[in-house]
């Protein structure tokens, strides 16, 4: 019976001492570990999302829907305007380049790339620098990185070449209102036949030419035919008076007549120099010229190609009279060179 007592306070202080241990994790941490806690590598997390968070959508990609000129056909320096509409779900906006390829040979334009609004009609001003010819019109939407670009080609373009600029007339000279004081010239009365005068001295004092066809009068001019003849000859050579008379006018035209004179001869008629040399024409209104009396010397002034003199008759008087009209001078000019 002494085996049974000596082993009973043996048991019993055993269980006390299982009792008495304390739980893992206080152990452990008495131990100077650390707690097992969430997201810890005692207890990673799953790396998934939370259940009902919202998920990134991913664009696909662009799609081209139409592709529209506002008009098919420019002249070179002006623009036409293309209207595109580019979709891609999942995005706002779109990077697209539009290319302009020549049919007719020649090389492909690509203008910038540029973002437009996906699922919108947008309008687009195509260069005014394009030279004249057919293009083919042709869209690019550019999607991710990586992906392959969609193009999607539209209307057919054709720059037309510039219209040639009109000429413009050449202006005719128009007298100028008189000073206070001075005194107008007086008009002719309308007169019925043509030239009158059998004798008279050639208007140009050396070497000279009636020119061309494009010299006579009655000759094509832009705006205008022409309302004298013309006699070429060297820059310098003296302009007479073919018949005794007054100084109506010494004015200057740019860009037409240049400096010229107008004569009042005795017997009406109102005769016409143009493009005299800068400086030579010094007579003055109302000066007395006698026949062969010196007016100016040929020059190249005003709307010239070269030198020569302008001469024009006017039976009736010269443009400051209303209703009057000039004629022919080459027959007389004729008469004066014999």
């Amino acid at each position: 019976m002494l085996t049974p007592r000596r082993g009973l306070p043996a048991l019993v202080a055993g269980t006390f001492l299982l009792l008495g241990l304390p739980a893992p994790g206080a152990l452990a941490s008495g131990a100077g570990g650390v707690e097992a806690l969430p997201g810890t590598s005692a207890a990673p997390p799953a790396g998934g999302a939370e259940y009902g968070s919202a998920l990134a959508r991913v664009p696909r990609r662009p799609a081209v829907r139409a592709v529209r000129l506002s008009r098919t056909r420019v002249r070179a320096g002006r623009s036409a305007r293309l209207a595109l509409r580019v979709s891609r779900p999942g995005a706002s906006t779109v990077r697209v380049r539009i290319t302009l390829a020549a049919v007719a040979g020649g090389r492909t334009r690509h203008l910038p790339a540029r973002r437009v609004r996906a699922g919108r009609t947008v309008r687009l001003a195509l260069p005014r620098t394009l030279r004249p010819g057919r293009y083919r019109v042709r869209v690019v939407a550019l999607g991710a990185r990586g992906e392959r670009p969609v193009t999607r080609s539209g209307p057919l373009l054709r720059v037309l070449a510039k219209p040639k600029p009109k000429p413009r007339p050449k202006p005719k000279p128009k007298p100028r209102p008189q000073r206070p004081g001075s005194t107008p010239p007086t008009p002719v009365p309308p007169s019925l036949g043509g030239p009158r005068a059998s004798s008279g001295v050639f208007p140009v004092q050396g070497a000279w030419s009636f020119g061309g066809a494009d010299a006579r009068f009655g000759a094509g001019r832009t705006g205008h035919t022409h309302e004298g003849q013309d006699i070429v000859a060297a820059a310098g050579v003296p302009v007479v008076a073919p018949l005794a008379g007054t100084v109506l006018f010494n004015d200057y035209q740019r860009g037409g007549a240049g400096r010229y004179v107008v004569l009042r001869a005795d017997n009406g008629w109102d005769m016409f120099f143009a493009h005299c040399l800068a400086g030579s024409a010094t007579v003055r209104p109302g000066t007395r010229v006698a026949a062969g009396g010196r007016l100016c010397l040929v020059g190249s002034t005003g709307g010239s190609s070269g030198p020569h003199l302008h001469f024009e008759i006017w039976p009736d008087g010269w443009r400051h009279v209303k209703g009057t009209r000039p004629i022919d001078p080459l027959a007389q000019l004729r008469a004066w060179a014999r």
